[in-house]
């Protein structure tokens, strides 16, 4: 992405205090590399390509496999960073579960699979609308959803640490949860385990994107978008 296109797209960011106000303000929750954010950068944020993702955390707790496409995880989630990583893994494993020839984890921005516009990051912007400016929703649903499910990971653990929150910022650094050598968490210790997995034919999904999840239809069903025992759904 070029500068220019970086500028306009953080224009999102911007609120104004009325139609005399030709200048305007930032919000805090402004992404550090927008021109005319006033913070520094925050230590460990990169921007790779549309994704913008904290580097401390490519191996993280149980379910934030970042660095390999977040292809493996199991077990509780070990915070909300954690959840929300579990929460776009899940999301992943449906898209392709729903269509199997859409394959989320292996689009590529640079080459424009897929866009997620820096302004479906603003929250003076509904991802929805902006992920439909830049992938078209009818023609290419894959490339919609990924960027929906994308950017609502993103505005739930990195558009917080923009704006300056600290728990979100130690969430991001604490070397408890890293897994080894940039911390010390242990996977097996931590019961990020799943002993019996259903196989493909046993899963489907539940809900809508960026909340869908799978389930394992012998054990439950799916009811108005949310998960019930066998046989109770009305």
């Amino acid at each position: 992405m070029s500068n220019k296109d970086i500028k306009k797209q953080c224009l999102a960011f911007k609120t104004y205090a009325g139609k005399r106000d030709k200048k305007g303000t930032y919000v805090k929750e402004t992404p550090d590399f927008c021109p005319g954010s006033q913070k520094r950068a925050t230590k460990g944020t990169v921007l790779d390509g549309q994704m913008m993702l904290i580097s401390a955390a490519d191996n993280y707790g149980c379910w934030c496999d970042i660095e390999n496409g977040l292809k493996v995880g199991a077990g509780a989630p070990v915070n909300a960073l954690d959840s929300a990583c579990r929460d776009l893994h899940r999301n992943y494993d449906c898209m392709t579960l729903d269509d199997p020839t859409c394959l989320p984890r292996e689009l590529d921005a640079s080459i424009e699979e897929y866009n997620v516009p820096i302004s479906a990051l603003s929250p003076l912007k509904n991802p929805e609308d902006e992920c439909a400016d830049h992938n078209d929703p009818i023609s290419n649903p894959c490339a919609y959803k990924t960027c929906l499910v994308e950017a609502h990971f993103l505005r739930t653990a990195v558009t917080p640490v923009y704006a300056g929150d600290l728990d979100w910022i130690n969430m991001w650094n604490d070397n408890s949860k890293q897994h080894a050598p940039a911390g010390w968490f242990n996977p097996v210790a931590n019961q990020c385990l799943n002993n019996n997995p259903p196989t493909a034919k046993d899963r489907e999904c539940c809900g809508e994107h960026p909340s869908r999840f799978p389930y394992n239809t012998y054990r439950a069903q799916c009811c108005n978008g949310e998960i019930s025992p066998l046989g109770s759904c009305s």
